[in-house]
């Protein structure tokens, strides 16, 4: 199963300490309110952030789904088989994550300003 994004809200600024607590999570601090963002695995890892908020005495006031998690390197065996390529279509073709498929690779031609010179 792949983890599900949730964001918690809860009472009051957090502060470099507290933010520190939560630093498997996404923190944005609004103006009396903090939010934080965190990709959890199961409805248990769900209960155990709630209870690491609330056990530090701060009150969550909102708590949603924000929806699938951004897959991870250990979900691809789970994401690779819900991929379904075109009849025919050659599977040399495909990036070994099973993610994306090749394009024909063009050069990227730019500019390295910090050496001064263009890189190909």
């Amino acid at each position: 199963m792949l983890s599900q994004a949730y964001e918690i809200t809860f009472k009051g600024q957090a502060g470099t300490t507290l933010r520190a607590e939560f630093d498997d999570c996404t923190v944005t601090v609004g103006s009396c309110m903090t939010t934080l963002r965190a990709d959890l695995p199961d409805q248990c890892a769900l209960a155990g952030l709630v209870q690491r908020i609330t056990g530090l005495g701060l009150e969550v006031v909102h708590l949603r789904l924000v929806g699938p998690a951004t897959p991870t390197m250990t979900d691809l065996p789970q994401v690779r088989a819900r991929i379904r390529l075109p009849p025919g279509f050659p599977r040399s073709q495909t990036v070994a994550a099973g993610l994306t498929m090749n394009a024909p690779r063009r050069p990227c031609l730019g500019r390295d300003e910090e050496a001064g010179h263009d890189i190909a």
